[in-house]
């Protein structure tokens, strides 16, 4: 990935200064991925927003009353004080 990179940016008419920073930047993301609790916080902070939005969308859709509306147990033939009897 670094030659790609590199090669991107000779491809487009970088200077050598330039590439030489985005080699030093590569080289020093190199070092920090290999501290597995560094990994494990970047790897949360991706997943992290994503799973917000989820979250509160499905709560938004779950307060709908078309979509899950509430469910009325005392209706249920045998019914005692709104719980279901499963057993005799």
């Amino acid at each position: 990935m670094i030659y790609t990179q590199i090669n991107k940016m000779k491809a487009s008419g970088a200077s050598s200064a330039e590439i030489d920073e985005k080699i030093k930047e590569m080289a020093d993301m190199k070092e920090m991925i290999k501290n597995p609790v560094l990994r494990f916080g970047m790897a949360l902070m991706e997943l992290f927003p994503f799973g917000i939005i989820v979250t509160l969308i499905s709560a938004v859709v779950l307060r709908k009353k078309e979509i899950l509306p509430a469910y009325d147990d005392t209706k249920l033939e045998g019914a005692k004080h709104g719980t279901r009897q499963f057993f005799n």
